[in-house]
């Protein structure tokens, strides 16, 4: 019965476990390593997760750096522990961060960089923002708002010096400042991306060259500090340019006359997530993708690009709170399924139960008329032994006088090497071949053999509390030889005796 419970009860667990599994686990894990956090940067994050709604059954897991490339190497070093299907990176500076995207690649995981680049070609896909075009088109901008016949002064402010974005930029703006000869590069600073570096290095500059017309910065974030300081020393009349034109940052900055202009960087994360799932799926990609640089934004159009933005984010919203609904509904629907399914497992288990109940009746109703016959035979087969029991009694109260002297015998004189079979038959007054026969219908042992390990079983006592050596207990214990003893020791203990005593 008892049995028979405990299967009921494992096949209880195992129909309930059935009825309640979910697979919750993601058909690909996606992992994103941005270098730091800023307004361009979660509008890219938000377009990755409104692409991932398309892949409900895939996880991606977004994190920041805060521009520390240690804290970047940790972030995809983590990924690769857990062992993400897919990694995307934005490389907070191209030469400490090569090794590490260069460990995932070589580990067998597909990475995409975007944004910025690496020192080498370790990689699956990348996507090249054009840097170098924002530059060029800053240096057009600028040729744009000042008389050709005069000299104008401009210095500029760049990203952090070792990331790729702030050297293509660099060298962009100052190709496009060639075809300008009037307009004139006095410094350049790296400013990395850090809004109060940007004011400190603004001034420090304006009180060499109080004369500049222009600052271009590589970044809003740092074009609206520059902004700041001038509004401070009452210097209005200095032209500021950007780089970014994020929604929540650098197109406002724009429209409320805090910068003057800024060049659009475009995000591109749907572009990023459609990359990243053909990789993953086995479809067509492109090893490097080129996106070109888009249009400046200044007071003639920032106002429409702000509203175009706002009805985008609106219908995301929208998209957003659909989604959590769908989730909501999804939820409800496993609740119910895994409600319905208990109750249908409740329901079999209850059957199998009273199923079983039933055929433990029969059983133990089979079971008593078995017992009951077998009690009657049992009674008589006792009054038939009993008689039997009284005459072996005798006869093995007989046995155990003559056993007792054999042991004593052995006990008493195994220490002598020439005790035998012949020996010890001959002190118990009987032939070798008797008395082996009764020996062995005794123990299962021949009398050699019961010699034997009493021999040893003395000598495993010396050697435990003793510190005689092996000769000298191969002699107290009657064997003729340490090597032989060293022989039956090892087959009866498994051991040799200077292993048991080592131990």
């Amino acid at each position: 019965m008892k049995r028979l419970f405990s299967v009921t009860f494992v096949i209880f667990a195992l129909l309930l476990f059935a009825g309640c599994k979910e697979k919750n686990e993601p058909k690909f894990r996606i992992g994103v390593s941005q270098c730091s956090s800023d307004e361009w940067r979660e509008k890219m994050n938000q377009e990755m997760i409104r692409e991932m709604l398309f892949h409900d059954d895939s996880l991606i897991e977004i994190v920041s750096a805060d521009d520390n490339n240690e804290k970047q190497i940790a972030d995809i070093q983590s990924f690769i522990d857990r062992k993400f299907d897919l990694i995307i990176v934005a490389p907070n500076e191209a030469e400490a961060l090569t090794p590490i995207v260069k460990k995932a690649y070589e580990a067998g995981i597909p990475v995409i960089i975007f944004d910025r680049r690496i020192s080498e070609d370790y990689y699956t896909s990348y996507i090249d923002l054009d840097n170098k075009g924002i530059g060029y088109s800053a240096a057009q901008y600028a040729s744009s708002l000042f008389p050709h016949n005069s000299q104008t002064k401009i210095f500029e402010i760049t990203g952090l010096s070792g990331s790729t974005p702030a050297q293509e930029r660099h060298r962009g703006f100052m190709e496009g400042l060639d075809s300008f000869p009037s307009l004139k590069l006095v410094a350049s600073v790296d400013g990395e991306w850090d809004r109060g570096k940007a004011s400190f290095l603004a001034d420090s500059l304006l009180s060499l060259y109080p004369d500049t017309k222009l600052i271009y910065a590589h970044s809003d974030n740092m074009a609206i500090g520059v902004s700041e300081l001038l509004k401070e020393k009452g210097r209005e009349d200095i032209t500021i340019l950007g780089t970014d034109a994020s929604p929540g940052q650098g197109m406002e900055a724009v429209r409320d006359g805090i910068i003057d202009a800024t060049f659009i960087y475009p995000t591109e994360g749907h572009r990023i997530i459609k990359t990243a799932f053909a990789i993953l799926e086995g479809e067509p990609f492109e090893k490097v993708v080129h996106i070109p640089s888009l249009s400046s934004v200044d007071k003639s159009n920032a106002e429409i690009l702000l509203r175009q933005n706002d009805l985008l984010k609106e219908e995301t919203n929208k998209v957003l709170l659909l989604d959590e609904i769908n989730d909501q509904q999804e939820t409800r629907y496993k609740n119910l399924t895994r409600f319905s399914n208990t109750i249908l497992v409740l329901a079999i288990v209850l059957a199998l139960i009273l199923f079983l109940f039933i055929l433990l009746l029969i059983r133990n109703r089979k079971l008593q008329r078995e017992l009951e016959l077998q009690n009657k035979t049992l009674i008589e087969e006792r009054d038939r032994q009993q008689k039997l029991y009284q005459h072996l009694d005798e006869v093995l109260v007989k046995e155990d006088d003559f056993y007792n002297r054999f042991i004593n015998i052995i006990k008493t004189q195994f220490a002598d090497t020439s005790m035998s079979t012949d020996s010890i038959a001959q002190q118990l007054n009987l032939g070798p071949a008797q008395l082996t026969r009764k020996i062995k219908s005794l123990t299962h042992f021949t009398p050699v053999e019961i010699l034997r390990n009493y021999r040893l079983e003395q000598a495993r006592q010396l050697l435990l509390s003793s510190d005689k050596t092996i000769n000298e207990i191969t002699t107290e214990v009657g064997f003729s030889s340490p090597a032989y003893l060293t022989k039956c020791f090892r087959e009866h203990f498994g051991m040799t005796p200077t292993d048991l005593r080592n131990s």
